[in-house]
């Protein structure tokens, strides 16, 4: 009776054990649209006003700007232009006025369209290409200056400028001392400039070597 009641109180255990180890390997999916994706639509951003119609831009997310404009019945279309080919997709036709608070669920929307770019802060490429320099910099200003603050990382002007001076040093596959006095977050400065080379495949040749 001993030995009966032993092994069932095994198997449960060892049934529990499998039983969560299932439920780890189960595949998450991750919604990558975050505020973080999006930003206010700036005329520098490059799209052309004859493109605008009788609307407004809203915003702009992976490569395209959301238009909004109202029909004569009074209906609001919200249509996506993708910034560099002005190929366009209705996303959405509505009575009332989209809020603000409903600008994520489009970029949503925008994300799985065929005629999307890249997002915001992409900057993945294939061997054989490369970020721009520019493009890598703007990035690593955006982090330090609109993301790390929301997980209470003070914004330090002179740790921007070194971020951008390795950039620009790993860019012309030369070599930098850099001294900064204690405080000025020189660790995330190197880390976040070196992960932005490295996936944007700046100078690829010189990152590879050893």
């Amino acid at each position: 009776m001993e030995n009966t009641t032993s092994t069932n109180a095994i198997e449960r255990e060892r049934s529990a054990h499998e039983s969560t180890r299932a439920e780890i390997a189960k595949p998450t999916t991750i919604n990558t649209v975050t505020p973080h994706t999006i930003k206010k639509y700036e005329p520098s951003d490059g799209v052309p006003e004859r493109r605008l119609g009788n609307g407004a831009f809203l915003f702009t997310a992976y490569g395209c700007v959301l238009s909004e404009r109202q029909t004569p019945s009074g209906m609001y279309v919200y249509t996506a232009v993708n910034i560099a080919t002005g190929k366009t997709a209705i996303l959405s036709r509505r009575e009332k006025k989209l809020a603000e608070s409903g600008f994520l669920g489009l970029a949503a929307k925008i994300s799985e369209l065929p005629i999307r770019g890249d997002s915001l802060l992409n900057i993945d490429k294939k061997p054989g290409e490369s970020a721009k320099a520019e493009r890598l910099t703007e990035i690593a200003s955006h982090i330090f200056k609109e993301i790390l603050p929301q997980y209470d990382y003070t914004i330090r002007e002179k740790q921007i400028e070194l971020a951008a001076h390795i950039l620009d040093v790993i860019g012309r596959g030369g070599l930098t001392l850099a001294e900064s006095e204690v405080g000025t977050g020189k660790t995330h400065a190197y880390l976040i400039a070196a992960t932005l080379a490295k996936r944007g495949r700046v100078n690829d040749f010189h990152l590879s070597c050893r």
